[in-house]
């Protein structure tokens, strides 16, 4: 099946966010680049990674940048059980209600 623009373009930044989580960056380093990007974007390439991959990513941003994503998860749960406690914590702290 061929790819319409939008889909191509989504792949392309789907794929740039996957390669700068998989670098060498430092995580603040990793977190000035992503401001680039739309939270949308950086969900959608963090729920393509493996579980361990996840869990170092979101160990490296602030919590609050990680609350901003999850109203993009497709299953926000699986996601805040995938975390420790004490992070899922913080992160649920700057949800909003309606997240």
């Amino acid at each position: 099946m061929r790819m319409n623009y939008r889909e191509l373009m989504d792949r392309k930044i789907t794929d740039t966010v996957i390669s700068l989580f998989r670098s060498s960056l430092s995580p603040e380093e990793l977190a000035n680049r992503l401001k680039d990007f739309h939270e949308h974007d950086i969900a959608l390439a963090l729920e393509e990674l493996r579980p361990d991959e996840r869990q170092q990513i979101s160990a490296a941003l602030d919590p609050r940048q990680m609350a901003e994503l999850f109203p993009y998860y497709g299953e926000p749960g699986l996601r805040l059980a995938e975390l420790s406690p004490d992070l899922a914590a913080q992160i649920l702290d700057f949800m909003d209600s309606g997240d």
